[in-house]
């Protein structure tokens, strides 16, 4: 919950180590656990402009492939 909450603040700094707190908790835990229903996660990072910086930033590959499933998961 606090890492979605970091989104919502306008702070370049705190998003960025919240995507990295973010990439080490995917990388941990299986995935396709966490996939699902979290839209609210994915609604936030559309809305927070961090997309740009997961894309562009290859230290986020992780976090890229989650936006990727959910996305997907939202199209079903």
């Amino acid at each position: 919950m606090a890492l979605k909450m970091m989104f919502l603040l306008p702070y370049e700094g705190l998003q960025l180590e919240s995507l990295s707190a973010l990439e080490n908790k995917l990388k941990q835990e299986c995935m396709s656990d966490m996939i699902g229903g979290d839209h609210g996660f994915l609604m936030l990072v559309l809305s927070s402009g961090v997309l740009s910086t997961v894309i562009n930033k290859s230290s986020f590959g992780t976090v890229f492939s989650y936006i990727f499933y959910l996305v997907d998961n939202l199209s079903r």
